[in-house]
């Protein structure tokens, strides 16, 4: 509608824009947000982005308005300022010089993060899952070299990953070396140099010594674990004091706006004042269940978000800068309640420490034993029974820990899917795959699943199913799913267990990374802490160990080999075995 005269005046006084109408046309200023001003008779905000929201309005609907001058002054100054803002809250590279560990560097998306996140103090890192909110989160700390308490909240299974994560790219040796998993029987830090890591479930329980210290930052990792601004969890998560903080989250809000909102008002507490006022704007007043026809001024909401702090980048907007596949070990900690994962990890503690000392005893033997004799020789033989019996048991206690941490890797499965929707699994035994589809099923996940007990034409309909079907997950067996399978309607791969070769486990990762795949595929090998597995992801991650030639290779073990270092395999769970020449090892 074209007006022949101005009957809307848009005003900047004490600080507010304000909007001057006639009643017949208080929704133009009502709908982009404004509030009625009693006194003044006028719309009012403080808001550049709800202002911007008026004014894109009446230009596309050619309604004819007036601007003072001041009003044009600040609103072209606060709108060129926003562009700047929003742009770098989405930036996808940076030359900005983020310190960083020797050997490592971060990619040109995560220098934009690292340097917007930065200057804005507190922030929410909301790129999509794998493009590294955590070495953005550090690398900010590594820009501010007076920081000296940190503290990092995460669920339960992810504290082990910070403490490695933290150690590995920090560049302050003080806060590296303060680096600290709490539990329940390790007490949160009051030095003068903090780099605690603690679990949501402990905040309660250690309010009184959290209430002792003032960080200078605060990382709420899987912060929609906050998004109940009611729960006492989240209450006593906000009450702790810190300067500045990062929440991180692969998903600002998995079932509706509201989920983010107590985030939001920490970032920003004038942008979005109440809870009720957030649920007017943005799900037409809907507080229970939102439907998604009832979601509003969206576009609004994402950039009031990243005005107050978001950062939020997808798979496809940094695609040139990732690599084909990026790899990660998730390692669970040995903490869990669960008393079958308790006695499991135990057990293989025993068993690594018992097979230590038999080792160490035969080499001692050797190295005080004349050579060429026949105690020699004997003490060598004695030397090859103990790596045949101990190969023959290794792979009966990885799959007993395999077992016992399965119900643990359902979890991290259904927080995935979840998060990113469709996810890969990968396992070794049919036990392992029981538990796990057992566990997502019951949980309402459809998954689907191929092994070598399969028909073609079954393993086809489950292909089919995660394709082009609904299964939200696809449940693989290592050795039957090697080839022959496309599976691009994801790019997240689990491994639930470890090969000893890369190749093999190469193979199941091409699953996904094959024509047709659109993102980087990410692969994580969710391993326990200190186990056998994180010892073989460790040492092909590093690429210290070449093994070669199959093991039994008909059995359902397939993928253990003959050639294994024994002092390296040792020496990763810190004990050193006595040395003796290379040639009677290679004997042995």
């Amino acid at each position: 509608m074209v007006l022949l005269m101005s009957i809307l005046k848009m005003e900047f006084n004490n600080n507010q824009y304000q909007c001057h109408t006639v009643f017949e046309y208080k929704d133009y200023p009502k709908d982009a947000g404004f509030k009625w001003e009693k006194k003044a008779k006028c719309w009012y905000t403080d808001s550049i982005i709800l202002t911007k929201n008026l004014i894109d309005t009446l230009k596309k609907e050619k309604f004819v308005y007036e601007m003072s001058d001041s009003f044009t002054e600040q609103y072209e100054k606060e709108e060129k300022a926003l562009k700047a803002n929003l742009k770098a809250a989405s930036k996808v590279a940076s030359k900005f010089k983020a310190p960083a560990p020797v050997g490592l560097d971060y990619l040109p998306y995560q220098k934009a993060g690292i340097e917007y996140a930065s200057k804005k103090g507190s922030a929410l890192f909301a790129d999509e899952m794998g493009l590294g909110k955590t070495i953005q989160a550090i690398g900010v700390i590594n820009t501010k070299p007076n920081v000296k308490k940190v503290l990092v909240i995460c669920p339960a299974t992810l504290k082990t990953n910070w403490k490695r994560e933290l150690s590995k790219w920090l560049v302050n040796d003080d806060l590296r070396n303060a680096v600290s998993v709490v539990g329940s029987k390790i007490g949160l830090s009051t030095s003068d140099i903090i780099c605690d890591v603690m679990n949501y479930d402990l905040i309660a329980k250690k309010a009184a010594t959290l209430a002792l210290v003032e960080y200078d930052y605060i990382i709420f990792d899987e912060a929609h674990y906050l998004k109940n601004e009611k729960s006492k969890r989240t209450e006593e998560a906000l009450k702790i004091k810190s300067k500045n903080f990062f929440a991180l989250t692969g998903t600002p809000f998995l079932n509706n706006p509201f989920e983010i909102f107590t985030i939001a008002n920490k970032l920003d507490p004038v942008a979005f004042k109440s809870y009720g006022s957030f649920g007017y704007r943005y799900c037409s007043g809907h507080f229970q269940k939102v439907d998604p026809d009832s979601l509003k001024n969206l576009d609004e909401l994402q950039s009031k978000l990243k005005e107050a702090g978001m950062i939020r980048r997808l798979k496809k907007d940094v695609l040139g800068e990732l690599p084909d596949k990026v790899h990660s070990t998730l390692a669970i900690p040995t903490d869990s309640s669960n008393s079958d994962f308790k006695f499991a990890i135990r057990a293989e503690g025993q068993f690594i420490e018992k097979s230590f000392k038999e080792y160490n005893s035969i080499l001692t033997a050797l190295s005080k034993i004349k050579k060429r004799t026949d105690e020699y020789s004997k003490k060598l033989e004695e030397l090859r029974a103990m790596k045949t019996e101990f190969r023959s048991q290794i792979s009966r206690i990885r799959r007993e820990t395999a077992i016992a941490k399965a119900p643990i890797v359902a979890e991290y499965l259904q927080e995935a899917v979840e998060s990113q929707g469709k996810v890969v699994f990968f396992a070794h035994h049919a036990d392992v795959l029981d538990i796990v589809q057992n566990k997502l099923t019951a949980a309402g996940i459809k998954a689907v699943r191929v092994d070598g007990t399969m028909s073609q034409k079954a393993r086809q309909a489950s292909i089919d199913g995660f394709q082009n079907g609904d299964a939200q997950v696809f449940i693989g067996s290592i050795r039957a799913c090697s080839e022959g399978i496309t599976l691009t309607a994801s790019s997240t791969v689990y491994f639930g267990e470890m090969d000893w070769t890369p190749a093999k486990m190469m193979q199941c990762e091409d699953r996904c990374h094959r024509i047709g795949q659109k993102n980087s595929v990410s692969v994580i090998n969710v391993v326990v802490e200190n186990t056998i597995d994180d010892y073989i992801a460790s040492t092909l991650a590093n690429k210290r160990i070449v093994i070669s030639k199959l093991l039994n290779e008909e059995n359902e073990q397939d993928g253990e080999y003959k050639e294994f270092d024994f002092d390296d395999f040792f020496k990763f769970f810190g004990m050193d075995a006595e040395k003796i020449e290379s040639e009677e090892q290679q004997a042995a």
